[in-house]
């Protein structure tokens, strides 16, 4: 059980906010800077926040819950392509891990 159970901790992600005339939420509001590096490191942050609320929270579908987001808004640029090259360098991390400990 948490420590506070009465905190939504997905409040805390930099890219989850609340609609404001809808309920739910938009789990991917990540605006660009208009600079594409800076964007693109923005996006690996957010992946790094991303990937510990699922570390803590593995049975929150989150991840499909962003990308679906994305695809709402029909936007892929630069914070994207961050965001998903960091979840994919990290899956890819952990299966070469896996895959060594395995013998394989």
């Amino acid at each position: 059980m948490a420590a506070y159970p009465d905190i939504d901790p997905i409040q805390f992600l930099p890219f989850v906010r609340s609609r404001k005339k809808q309920r739910g939420r938009d789990f991917w509001h990540a605006p660009s800077t208009g600079d594409d590096a800076r964007d693109r490191a923005l996006g690996a942050g957010m992946a790094q926040s991303a990937l510990t609320f699922i570390a803590r929270n593995p049975k929150f579908d989150l991840l499909s819950l962003i990308i679906h987001s994305m695809v709402k808004h029909g936007r892929y640029g630069g914070i994207e392509f961050g965001f998903l090259s960091a979840i994919g360098l990290a899956l890819g991390e952990g299966l070469i891990a896996q895959n060594l400990e395995n013998g394989n």
